[in-house]
């Protein structure tokens, strides 16, 4: 079962950076673009894709992937601990 609920906090964890990786990209471009151009997230990715390709959107996904997995596996695992023995605990520190 904790394999069954590791491998959930990996999947999630892997969906999770694939998805916010390309917008952190594209936000952090914006933001060191300035405000003097006005450029559109559009244009942006445009520019992206036109200099490095598809990959330049993924730039930094291996290191992300990795934390965030770590974090949702050890997430979900202290959840499922705490939620089935919390009463258990509970009841030896207090009695």
């Amino acid at each position: 079962m904790v394999a069954v609920q590791a491998a959930g906090g990996i999947f999630a964890g892997a969906t999770a950076s694939c998805i916010t990786t390309p917008l952190d990209i594209i936000k952090t471009r914006l933001q060191v673009l300035g405000h003097e151009k006005k450029p559109s997230a559009t244009n942006v990715v445009k520019n992206l894709i036109k200099e490095n390709g598809w990959t330049d959107l993924y730039r930094g996904l291996g290191p992300r992937f990795f934390s965030i997995s770590a974090r949702g596996t050890s997430m979900i695992l202290t959840y499922e601990y705490l939620s089935k023995n919390i009463l258990t605990l509970v009841l030896q520190f207090c009695c």
